[in-house]
């Protein structure tokens, strides 16, 4: 026999060492998730079922429906900024000398691109970092460049800002819809969406 002693059991997970705990003959397995994800027991010892299975801990019912009250109370806005060019249409043609070519692309092209594009970005950055702060920064970003669309005096600056717009609401729904799977489980996820969908009726 060698010299090292053996660990009282063998790793379930066959990948990773286990780490000792201050109890004496007892192994804990980290989970490594992200913080903010409400799913995982972060940072704890897993809790084996008698199947094997860990067991995750959720959050509280009244609190994870507050947070999809909120995220959707933040795609009302998000909305809600999209379609200020629609709303104001007439009178920002007006005031721009606008054609009716060029705001068809304020409303059509040049924030359809951008909102694409940069929506598949957001959405790969928000399953590898904190989502509540991508988030916080698009919301940031799309009511900021909504701003400033109201002291654009040319074609090109409000194209420019417009895409700003684009830009930020990308940010909005992907790790929306991302943290409402983590708060609502399988049996209750349609709820969660449902209520989060009520954002764009609500901003009509």
């Amino acid at each position: 026999m060698s010299g090292q002693r053996s660990c009282g059991r063998a790793n379930p997970l066959g990948a990773r060492k286990p780490h000792a705990t201050s109890g004496p003959g007892r192994n804990a397995y980290l989970l490594f998730e992200p913080e903010d994800r409400p799913g995982q027991a972060v940072g704890a010892e897993n809790q084996m079922t008698t199947t094997g299975a860990t067991a995750p801990a959720r959050a509280a019912t009244g609190y994870s429906y507050f947070v999809v009250w909120f995220l959707a109370i933040v795609y009302t806005m998000n909305f809600l900024d999209r379609q200020i060019v629609a709303i104001l249409g007439k009178q920002i043609s007006a005031e721009l000398h606008l054609t009716k070519t060029q705001f068809g692309y304020l409303g059509g092209l040049s924030f359809a691109l951008t909102y694409t594009v940069i929506g598949v970005l957001v959405a790969f950055l928000a399953d590898r970092t904190k989502r509540t702060w991508v988030i916080a920064a698009a919301c940031a970003i799309w009511s900021v460049f909504t701003a400033l669309c109201g002291t654009a005096t040319s074609f090109a600056q409000i194209l420019a800002y417009r895409m700003g717009v684009g830009f930020g609401e990308a940010g909005g729904s992907p790790p929306s819809y991302s943290l409402i799977s983590d708060y609502f489980p399988a049996e209750k996820r349609g709820t969660g969406l449902a209520i989060y969908s009520l954002g764009v009726p609500w901003a009509r």
